[in-house]
């Protein structure tokens, strides 16, 4: 059960005030797992990855100049946005496709996902935003995600452009606000999903555990899908946190 390269750090010695984290940007699965029985083309797609996530997060990295985690493995490999509690941390079906490697898990194969991706991608963010709050106690987290502009298991369209996922409305209110004046997009606010439901793993461990300024992300998918549309978000995005302290 050989697990290699879990995360990537891109950009570690940089010195933006923010530090950017993507859980779902990568798509790899450990080769013993056989693409868990699914189709290679599966993590192409939306339940795969966050897509254009990768690309938005090294584009932000680079704008900003900031420091960034990515985690390598595919959400369906295990999701480092959920608490190991949660049974959709390895999930056994994913907008409505079943995955036959994650039906009645054994306790190894579980541990193995978890001591070889989730805790080597947690202890990362852990020790780069321990080394940075140490010179630096205005650093504040950007957790970088897309989601897809139609779920399968609600089949209708989703309006939103970007949305923001949260439960302390501070800073995303504020963003959302900016976005307004500068826009005319359509902005989720605690949308595609509300974060008072879904609460994720990295915000609140890493982010609200410390009482620091951080917010979520979604960026419509096929929106930043093109090196135009992540050039344009990214801007977009940039414009509206500029003015957050």
């Amino acid at each position: 059960m050989n697990i290699d390269n879990p995360y990537t750090i891109i950009n570690e010695t940089a010195s933006s005030d923010w530090l950017l984290i993507s859980e779902h940007a990568g798509k790899h699965v450990p080769e013993y797992l056989n693409n868990l029985g699914l189709p290679e083309h599966i993590f192409d797609e939306h339940i795969g990855h966050d897509i254009g996530a990768y690309a938005m997060t090294q584009a932000l990295s680079k704008k900003l100049n900031a420091t960034a985690i990515v985690c390598n493995y595919s959400r369906l490999v295990i999701d480092c946005n959920r608490p190991l509690t949660d049974t959709t941390c390895m999930p056994a079906v994913s907008d409505g496709i079943a995955i036959p490697a994650n039906i009645d898990l054994r306790t190894d194969d579980r541990l193995a996902r978890i001591n070889g991706i989730y805790q080597p991608f947690h202890s990362a963010v852990f020790r780069v935003l321990a080394d940075k709050l140490a010179r630096n106690p205005k650093m504040k987290i950007a957790n970088i995600h897309s989601f897809t502009p139609m779920l399968a298991e609600e089949g209708k369209k989703r309006p939103w452009d970007i949305g923001f996922i949260y439960r302390n409305p501070n800073p995303s209110q504020h963003i959302i606000e900016n976005l307004h004046k500068q826009t005319t997009h359509c902005i989720g606010d605690n949308q595609p999903y509300d974060g008072f439901i879904h609460k994720g793993y990295t915000i609140p461990a890493h982010c609200e555990s410390q009482e620091m300024q951080g917010f979520l992300v979604e960026f419509r998918q096929d929106l930043i899908n093109t090196p135009i549309g992540i050039e344009y978000w990214s801007d977009t995005l940039i414009n509206a946190i500029t003015d957050i302290e």
